[in-house]
């Protein structure tokens, strides 16, 4: 039997059920689903969820593919909260979307509570407790709330003061105290000074009656489950947030993970396990010290004029270096690879190097010990600052790829960037041994019916593999129309290739009802097949929805849905994690073959690495990743077994060369139908 071991204050150690007969008992035909909540029984689930169980149980990681339909979230909560109640352990799941960990939330873990308070022998299970772990950055710290209204006139001026005074009316009405709670958003260079992201924030200042982040942070130690991202999972490994001296765990000690949308991992990880620092963070950061402008800052209430002068010459120089960057180097390019040490003066960091020399001064000078965590919070993101371009500069870590580049939506910032050419042994080492089981899992691991391509990339080569394949009848469901006329790809001629686009888009939609999920790989062509789009379907009674306009990620998603019959073009992470069933998405275009800009300094790094041992960078690395994102576009459509649509692809290289018979192997079933413009009226049906 699995006895849950329980706190000093219990009096007797109670026994729960054994894992592997409960969840045989839950998922089997006739089982605990189909007898309670009525749902359906599928063989698929109940399978990937012995494994799950199995693996749970044993401390060994798995890699396990669940296609679309098979339920595969409620495959490893369940295991998982039996799993960690019956022995006293923290169960994580990281997501990748916001709208997975919503509906992990709010759907899911609701139905594990239904279900498990209905069995009379797992209902002790029932009242398990799950929390949301987010970054602290986005909580409002009311210590800190009240220390900068005390601080009003030192710190801000009139109208950041106002912006002062309404996030303490929503403080007081709040129930969480996250940022994202505050409409409008709250401004950057206000919210940094009530942020629990610093020092000033901790143990001895604030408790959970009175911090929302201490409060968050108390629900998350008293929780069996915890949902984050996986942005800050590899965040705080990446810190070194791992139990410490061989004791087992991912994030806190004898935990087990499952990591859901897990082929967003590599790409994750190789973000977070790098660095990113700009000129506009640097000035921010300084900014908080003393602002010329406002003649605000810390150092106006706690330093003397000179300290304010030696901030003042600190972001000068701040200023002309990324300045000189970005006319030296990045000139009207976005992206410029770095491949030699000392390009730039590293003199360009004296003024900041006195500044925290001087920060030091200071700390030994104040005697509240609040005023000392807030400049140890300033000195330390300071000296972080400085150690990261000093190591930009040397290039420090010769696995790396440093680049330059600029970003914001108007391209005016200027940053240095670096990140690892391989994470697979940062990963094996941070999920594979940590004496306890990680579960990867995803509708797309697996290439040519294997995953080896993914084990390699995630250090997870001696990892047992799991796949269970979707249970829906594509025959019926999908209908599939390939273009044969499409311009060849890369040509000179940009106009030809937008009017081609709009042309068929525009076809297109006519034919069918509901919603149309248009997916590009640029962000020029999506942008300006917008342009022209938007004036066509004008009159049609359906609304053009365009990624990075008019409304975030998450509220495009929620407008397409509702409107049911709207145009959404994406790119990039519109290929994945939306699940919309229904007739309010009822075809996805496919606009080109997703293949990775080879000239961005990671993939061009990577295919130097794959060239020096001898091997093809298309078949090694681009190819596979390009089949990957295929995998997870056109699984956008089919999510229900009512569900029935029709995917076109705007790219006939997927019929006319050799590598595309390994796309259209991606397809759950391989009849499809090619169409050129004088023929497609015919080859279409109508709606």
């Amino acid at each position: 039997m699995i006895a849950f071991n329980e706190d000093s204050s219990a009096d007797e150690k109670r026994v729960y059920p054994l894992l592997e007969s409960s969840v045989h008992d839950i998922f089997r035909e006739h089982g605990y689903l189909q007898e309670y909540l009525n749902l359906e029984f599928r063989p698929e689930q109940s399978r990937l969820a012995t494994e799950i169980a199995k693996n749970f149980k044993e401390n060994q990681p798995l890699l396990c593919e669940a296609g679309t339909g098979v339920g595969k979230s409620l495959a490893y909560l369940l295991p998982g909260i039996l799993h960690a109640i019956a022995n006293n352990r923290k169960m994580l799941i990281s997501a990748h979307t916001i709208a997975l960990q919503e509906q992990i939330k709010n759907k899911d873990l609701q139905i594990c509570k239904k279900l498990l308070n209905q069995i009379p022998e797992l209902k002790d299970f029932s009242d398990f407790k799950y929390s949301l772990l987010i970054g602290r950055g986005n909580y409002l710290c009311n210590c800190r709330l009240n220390k900068a209204l005390l601080a009003q006139k030192e710190l801000f001026d009139s109208e950041e003061f106002t912006e002062l005074l309404r996030i303490q009316e929503w403080a007081k009405e709040s129930s969480e105290g996250i940022r994202q709670e505050l409409s409008p958003p709250p401004k950057a260079q206000v919210w940094e000074w009530v942020t629990a992201d610093s020092t000033g924030c901790n143990n001895k200042n604030c408790s959970p009656e009175t911090c929302f982040y201490r409060s968050a942070k108390f629900k998350v130690n008293q929780s069996n489950l915890v949902i984050l991202n996986h942005s800050l999972l590899f965040s705080l490994l990446n810190a070194g947030m791992s139990p410490q001296n061989e004791v087992p765990g991912i994030l806190f000690p004898n935990d087990f993970v499952v990591l859901d949308e897990a082929h967003t991992i590599p790409s994750i990880a190789t973000k977070h396990f790098g660095m990113s620092l700009s000129s506009y963070a640097i000035d921010f950061n300084l900014k908080t010290l003393y602002n010329p402008k406002t003649k605000r800052g810390l150092l106006n209430r706690l330093g003397q004029l000179r300290d304010n002068q030696m901030v003042a010459e600190a972001m000068e120089q701040n200023k002309e270096f990324f300045k000189y960057i970005g006319n030296t180097f990045l000139g009207t390019r976005s992206i410029f690879r770095v491949s030699e040490s000392n390009l730039l003066d590293a003199t360009a960091l004296n003024p900041m190097r006195k500044l925290l020399d001087r920060l030091k001064y200071i700390y030994q000078m104040v005697d509240s010990e609040q005023d000392k965590q807030e400049i140890k919070e300033k000195h330390d993101r300071l000296a972080s600052h400085i150690d990261g371009i000093d190591n930009f500069l040397n290039l420090s870590d010769e696995n790396h790829v440093y680049w330059m580049e600029r970003t914001g939506k108007k391209q005016s910032i200027v940053s240095l960037q670096s990140a690892p050419l391989d994470v697979s042994q940062d990963l094996q080492l941070n999920l594979f041994t940590r004496n306890t089981s990680a579960c990867l899992t995803s509708a797309t691991l697996s290439l040519q019916g294997n995953m080896n391509n993914f084990q390699k990339q995630t250090g997870s080569k001696a990892v047992k593999t799991f796949i269970e394949n979707s249970p829906f009848n594509f025959d019926k469901s999908l209908r599939i129309y390939i273009a044969e006329d499409s311009p060849v790809i890369g040509n000179q001629n940009k106009k030809l290739d937008i009017d081609y686009l709009v042309d068929h888009i525009d076809f297109c939609i006519e034919q069918r009802a509901g919603g149309s999920l248009i997916l590009f790989t640029s962000y020029t062509d999506m942008y300006a097949v917008a342009d022209e789009l938007e004036f066509k379907i004008s009159g049609t009674g359906r609304i053009l929805l365009v990624q990075g306009r008019d409304y975030s990620r998450s509220d495009l998603v929620k407008k397409f849905k509702s409107e049911g019959n709207a145009v959404l073009l994406g790119t990039d992470t519109f290929w994945t994690g939306i699940d919309i069933p229904g007739l309010a998405l009822s075809q996805v275009i496919i606009c080109r073959l997703p293949f990775e800009n080879p000239s961005h300094p990671i993939q061009e790094a990577k295919c130097e690495q794959i060239q020096m041992l001898g091997l093809s960078p298309f078949n090694e690395l681009m190819l596979p990743d390009a089949l990957i994102k295929f995998k997870q576009g056109i699984g956008r459509l089919i999510r229900s077994h009512k569900d029935r649509g029709y995917i076109t692809i705007l790219d006939s290289r997927i019929v006319n060369k050799s590598y595309g018979r390994l796309f259209l192997e991606c397809f759950p079933h391989t009849r499809y139908r090619l169409f050129n413009k004088e023929n497609r009226k015919s080859v279409f049906k109508p709606k």
